[in-house]
């Protein structure tokens, strides 16, 4: 009984078995405790002291020498019984090996721990083998140290918990700098370019990774260029520079394809889908993500399988207007960030769910899931994901005729977009602050938020976006007379429709449609013919995929400049 206690209070019998291989009437003497109701047989290999105090004062009457024996003796029997599983039980072997004071062992096995619950997003547990594998590293193993610290700052970054992250930066560079080794330098200053993106100062992201990657080529540390591979065309996209970013991603999956790191391969090609939605449109980018997505089912990697699901969902959701399918997709990347405790990836997927209703006309379920992302950003620290949910709070307001809040939503995603420097976040915020301007009969203050727009996008380099940012510019002009510079915008965007005639890419075509057709409509220009037609088209095209008559209902009702158009078609004059 005493050594079953140093087992806890639920024990398996082939390891007490292996711990007394000298006792002879082993068997006998489990059963006599059985019948003196010691304990209990949960199955058939493993049994649990019956009450808790029992195996408390069983463990507390012995010696503390005795005890650390006891708890060897725990080592080695579980050692010897599960070889060849010894991972799942490394937590256990690790707790043993604490108490028995055998330090090497301890540090395997809580090195071993803290990286498996690591790799499961298991963050917390992993912070707390890591830190007690810190307690019992020599003092003079720098080199242990620093990995156990880099892994650590990875579990605090996860976390979202910048304040120990960044404690543990400044030592993880300062154990870098005093080996004097690059190698561990280069993957410092990586973690610390994940931690300013993270805070959204993507500038001084750039400033670590840029160096961190030149150190990593000339040392040829694959792991370290892989994941750099990411980061540095994400603050380059966030920056406006998508043509830098794309440059960086295509290198980046060329290099992970040479060393055939598929993982690796998976994350890029989820990157350059998000900058291939701004600088080629919504169809090139669902064919980046649909590879990631096989890719992240066939190595079995659930995090990636998610975050390319999300990505696939939106960019269908724009290119092909498969409403039900972007749902599903939505759904089961929710269902596995819920599944790896991913509190990050639950917002990321609870917004978008959210942008999707407010697309379908649904604008309550709109807010309340954009309500519950922001709720989880909040209590995680992540604030640079809080812009697109605050413009999505602002386009539900507005669909809903509420004017004080759609401004009150597009002026808090502009503060936040120009607080973190994102320029492609402020465009969409001017953006959308234009449409709030107008919503609230402020035209001239419309037409300086649409500018400012265009310009950022012009500098980005998004076609169908710009075209978006037009029309607006278009209805903002025609609401204060200046008829000159709204023909000027309405022959951009005709000029674009004749390459394109469904604004592939835009984020709601119809809008365009709406706005340039009431404008030739009203100039009496038969051109607006060709533009309710292709409007309609379209619209009858995207209402045929859904899936219920409510639902269809809801997408054209929904949005004003739809049930425009399907009323300016029921009224003659498509009748041809």
């Amino acid at each position: 009984v005493q050594t079953a206690s140093a087992l806890g209070r639920e024990f398996e019998v082939r390891v007490l078995r292996e711990m007394l291989n000298k006792d002879g009437d082993f068997q006998l003497h489990l059963a006599q405790a059985e019948q003196a109701r010691i304990w209990a047989p949960l199955s058939e290999i493993s049994y649990i002291f019956r009450h808790a105090l029992f195996r408390d004062a069983a463990y507390s009457m012995q010696l503390s020498a005795r005890r650390r024996e006891l708890h060897e003796l725990a080592v080695f029997a579980m050692e010897t019984v599960y070889r060849g599983e010894i991972e799942p039980r490394c937590g256990q072997l690790a707790y043993h090996a604490e108490r028995a004071e055998l330090r090497e062992k301890a540090l395997y096995y809580l090195t071993l721990a803290g990286k498996l619950a690591l790799g499961v997003y298991q963050n917390q547990q992993a912070i707390d083998y890591l830190t007690r594998a810190l307690s019992v590293v020599r003092r003079e193993d720098a080199r242990a140290q620093f990995d156990l610290l880099f892994l650590r700052v990875e579990a605090h970054y996860n976390l979202g918990d910048t304040a120990r992250q960044a404690e543990d930066l400044t030592v993880l560079e300062n154990l870098a700098a005093r080996i004097g080794d690059k190698s561990l330098l280069s993957r410092a200053f990586m973690r610390r370019a994940y931690y300013f993106s993270a805070l959204a100062e993507f500038q001084k992201a750039l400033e670590y990774a840029l160096p961190a990657r030149e150190m990593a080529t000339s040392l040829r540390q694959v792991e370290v260029i892989i994941a750099l591979s990411t980061l540095i065309p994400t603050a380059l996209l966030r920056l406006g520079k998508v043509s830098e970013a794309l440059q960086y991603a295509e290198e980046g999956l060329a290099f992970a394809r040479s060393v055939r790191h598929r993982q690796g391969e998976g994350k890029i090609l989820t990157m350059l889908g998000l900058i291939l939605i701004e600088k080629e449109g919504a169809a090139a980018a669902a064919q980046r993500h649909e590879q990631a997505l096989t890719i992240g089912r066939e190595i079995g990697d659930r995090y990636l399988e998610a975050m390319a699901l999300n990505n696939l969902a939106y960019a269908m959701g724009i290119s092909q207007s498969d409403y039900p399918a972007a749902l599903d997709y939505f759904q089961q990347a929710y269902s596995i960030a819920c599944e790896l405790g991913n509190g990050k990836g639950q917002a990321v997927t609870l917004s978008n769910i959210g942008w999707l209703k407010g697309l379908l006309g649904d604008y309550p379920a709109a807010v309340q899931y954009s309500t519950q992302a922001l709720n989880i950003l909040r209590r995680i620290g992540e604030s640079a994901l809080a812009i697109s949910i605050y413009l999505n709070l602002s386009a539900a307001a507005g669909a809903q005729g509420k004017t004080q809040e759609t401004l009150a939503w597009a002026q808090e995603a502009l503060s936040l977009a120009q607080e973190l420097e994102d320029r492609a976040g402020s465009a969409w915020a001017y953006f959308y602050l234009g449409h709030a301007r107008l919503i609230n009969g402020q035209a001239d203050e419309a037409v300086g938020a649409f500018l400012q727009s265009l310009q950022i996008r012009d500098d980005i380099g998004a076609p169908a976006l710009k075209i978006e940012t037009r029309a607006g510019l278009l209805e903002a002009y025609f609401h204060i007379g200046d008829l000159i510079a709204a023909q000027a915008q309405a022959e951009q965007i005709l000029d674009y429709m004749s390459a394109d005639a469904n604004f592939e890419g835009a984020e709601e075509p119809f809008r365009i449609f709406w706005t340039l057709f009431q404008f030739l409509e009203n100039a009496r220009d038969p051109r607006a013919q060709a533009v309710l037609r292709n409007a309609v088209r379209l619209l009858n095209a995207r209402v045929s995929k859904l899936r219920s008559e409510d639902a269809r209902r809801a997408y054209v009702e929904g949005a004003p400049w739809r049930r425009g158009i399907l009323q300016a078609g029921k009224a003659g004059s498509l009748a041809d």
